[in-house]
């Protein structure tokens, strides 16, 4: 198994090739991996103390892409807030954001008026103690998938029980870590099999199995596992960026090594080639378009591209960087959310909120 180090280092490249869809046969019993339908669980949630969000900023620019005309405003949604990262509501019209301090916050794009929000999920602050698990900030596990959508499990890194294994002084010693599951009171914990570190959780929707990225040096490999540690099942593909499940659970998108979008296809075992140079964004409500980022320009610009299925053509939505009206400059980072709507992105950069919506014009 590759592994490496415990932060996910997205390589930065120049070309700007497009390849052209390919379907190869996979061997993997991906029909044996999907859920079986589980009860829904409820969560809690806390207050928080008003927040003073900076009122926003914004500018336009327009984008050409091979078959539509956009424009984009770009719209500064936090200044100085130190934020750790946003997301949308499921409506699209609202943008949730978190500070390192734990305060929570939307933004809504109607209006531009903002609010103060409780927390979309808590945890006991024994709960890794309990697991005997090191501690995690909660805002991490909203980010990588640490905690299920329900809130009612979590995926955490332990040692094996039991182990106390001291390496000598001069010895290169790789510590047995495991990726484990367990309810969010600390209940039912469960070993799914060795994991150094994740850089990725997706649950299913019925939250009874997992696609996990695991590594430790090199790119992570990606296994679907039921929660309850009665399989584990590798999907033969290394993550070197972001892999997105589609809505209806049937594909996932993955930025494979080296940096080429790929989809696996769960029904009939197949795999698809979208680009090269590539990087996973997300899915349309109804998973019949792929938003994903290439780069075309100079180091650490990336474009917004959509990859419709049905056509097998691809369309650029956004170019990088952006201008803001204040003068700063804006380049389009490799982890972005976009809208429900679809009609906008919003990513973090220096701790600072950015969205850009866009429109299409006719030609």
């Amino acid at each position: 198994m590759k592994f490496r180090i415990p932060l996910v280092v997205y390589l930065l490249v120049l070309s700007s090739a497009l390849m052209a869809c390919t379907v190869t046969p996979r061997g993997v019993p991906f029909s044996s991996l999907l859920p079986t339908p589980e009860p829904t669980r409820d969560t809690q949630i806390i207050e928080l103390e008003a927040a003073s969000p900076q009122p926003p900023t914004t500018a336009t620019e327009s984008v050409t892409s091979r078959t539509a005309t956009f424009t984009s405003d770009i719209v500064r949604v936090t200044e100085g807030r130190n934020i750790v990262g946003a997301r949308w509501t499921t409506d699209g019209l609202y943008v949730q954001y978190v500070t390192r301090e734990g305060e929570w916050g939307e933004y809504e794009l109607a209006t531009a008026a903002y609010r103060t929000t409780p927390p979309p999920f808590r945890l006991n602050p024994q709960l890794w103690d309990r697991l005997e698990a090191e501690r995690v900030s909660e805002t991490v596990l909203w980010f990588h998938g640490g905690l299920s959508s329900s809130g009612a499990r979590v995926a955490y890194i332990r040692l094996p029980p039991g182990h106390n294994y001291t390496p000598a002084p001069d010895e290169f010693y790789l510590p047995p870590y495991e990726i484990w599951t367990a309810q969010s009171d600390a209940s039912n914990a469960r070993s799914l099999g060795p994991c150094w570190r994740y850089s990725q959780v997706i649950w299913f929707a019925q939250e009874r199995k997992i696609i996990v990225a695991c590594g430790y040096e090199g790119p992570d490999e990606i296994d679907v596992a039921a929660i309850d540690g009665s399989s584990r099942v590798s999907l033969s593909q290394s993550l070197s960026g972001r892999m997105a499940l589609s809505p209806d659970e049937t594909k996932l998108a993955i930025t494979a090594e080296p940096e080429t979008v790929i989809i696996l296809f769960f029904d009939n075992n197949e795999t698809q080639v979208v680009t090269e140079h590539g990087y996973v964004s997300g899915w349309s409500p109804d998973g019949q378009r792929l938003y994903y980022l290439r780069t075309e320009k100079s180091w650490g610009f990336y474009d917004l591209y959509v990859y419709d299925l049905a056509s097998g053509t691809d369309t650029k939505l956004l170019s990088s960087p952006l201008y803001a009206a204040d003068g700063a400059t804006v380049p389009i980072p490799l982890w972005v959310e976009v809208s429900p709507l679809e009609n906008a992105i919003v990513f973090n950069i220096n701790s600072e909120v950015w969205l850009v919506t866009w429109q299409s014009q006719v030609d």
